[in-house]
């Protein structure tokens, strides 16, 4: 997402090539950068997409897990396609 750090980009990049090798590198790989998706890739989604706030806990990193009753606010956009990001 657009708030992952350089680490979390990387992993994400390493574990790309690391499935595409295990796919016989037939698989063909497409960015798409948060908040500026493509209709393709949204079309994907047919219920939306909904980017919600959190990550993964590391060493640089902490986040809460197992919380309730949080109240959130979405900015929701699109008619066939609907992204929704936590605000």
């Amino acid at each position: 997402g657009k708030e992952s750090s350089q680490d979390e980009q990387g992993a994400a990049a390493i574990y790309t090539t690391q499935m595409d090798d295990h796919l016989g590198t037939v698989a063909v790989q497409h960015r798409e950068v948060q908040g500026h998706e493509s209709e393709t890739f949204r079309a994907y989604f047919k219920q939306g997409l909904i980017y919600k706030k959190g990550g993964v806990a590391s060493g640089m990193k902490h986040v809460e897990t197992n919380t309730y009753n949080i109240q959130r606010l979405l900015h929701v956009k699109g008619k066939k396609n609907v992204v929704a990001g936590e605000v």
